[in-house]
């Protein structure tokens, strides 16, 4: 029986249902439905029929469409662009350009490589000996699933003697393959924030008060807490003993050991509203 839309939309459910943490293409599926594909015209017509690749990345690689199971969706992006900004912006306006953003590319550590979804560490310019080395790094729990995100956390990021801080940013419910028929509703979004760090040798959920956990649900109370981050955590490897030597230009700013990188809780309210209406519009 020739294969139908319908067959891909199932098989499309089915790959994007897989949240096993591993990025791996499944067969093309001009190859798993022949014919199938005869007469369609680029990208809008595919995700037309089938709206769940919209949601996730994919790629038509030698005119075959190929399905992604760690896929970023539009919400995720949202998720990385407006946090990961944010971050940005109330660094830079505590150390100005002395900090690069290096958003999610490639940090290279013994333990292997990765690919954070926004990291931040020393402008080359303060030093070249530190510059282009990201020192803190996020990642967005969303199209992998949070256990991923922590095995990344404990077993490549903070053992790798180059990343102090990990931001991770925890938005439940994961996403379906297809938003539930009517009349049935999407239940409301849940966003966690939580920081951890080495202690003791340990990668650690950071408790210290000024940067613990902290929870936002959609049409619950306003965010009550800022987003507070080290300074430190944007200049310095983790390492056992002092720091490493104070960046020469940052010899003018006598309180960098005590200064905290925040963003107002204002600001969080409407980043994660904004998540949570693109979490709804998938």
């Amino acid at each position: 029986m020739p294969s139908t839309w319908d067959d891909l939309r199932e098989w499309v459910a089915r790959v994007l249902a897989e949240e096993d943490g591993e990025e791996r293409d499944h067969e093309p599926a001009r190859r798993r439905f022949p014919g199938l594909f005869a007469g369609v015209n680029g990208v809008l017509d595919v995700e037309d029929r089938v709206p769940e690749l919209a949601e996730r990345r994919w790629q038509r690689i030698d005119d075959e469409v190929a399905i992604y199971t760690a896929g970023l969706s539009r919400t995720h992006m949202r998720a990385q662009e407006r946090f990961g900004g944010a971050i940005t912006t109330a660094v830079q306006h505590v150390a100005g350009s002395l900090v690069a953003q290096f958003c999610s590319a490639t940090i290279e550590t013994l333990n292997g490589n990765g690919e954070p979804d926004w990291s931040w560490g020393p402008d080359m310019e303060i030093d070249a000996t530190l510059g282009n080395i990201p020192h803190c790094v996020l990642e967005v729990s969303y199209s992998q699933p949070y256990s991923a995100i922590i095995r990344k956390t404990q077993r490549l990021w903070l053992p790798s003697g180059l990343i102090s801080r990990v931001v991770i940013l925890d938005i439940l419910p994961r996403p379906s393959p297809r938003p539930p028929p009517p009349p049935q509703q999407d239940p409301p979004v849940r966003i966690v924030v939580e920081q951890w760090i080495m202690r003791n040798g340990q990668p650690t959920l950071d408790d210290d008060p000024l940067h613990a956990r902290f929870t936002w649900r959609e049409g619950g109370p306003a965010v009550a807490t800022n987003l507070n981050l080290p300074l430190t955590s944007f200049f310095h490897p983790q390492q056992a003993g002092p720091p490493a030597t104070l960046p020469l230009a940052l010899q003018n700013l006598p309180i960098y050991f005590n200064t905290l990188v925040t963003v107002q809780a204002a600001d969080l309210q409407a980043i994660f509203t904004s998540i949570a209406v693109q979490h709804h519009a998938r």
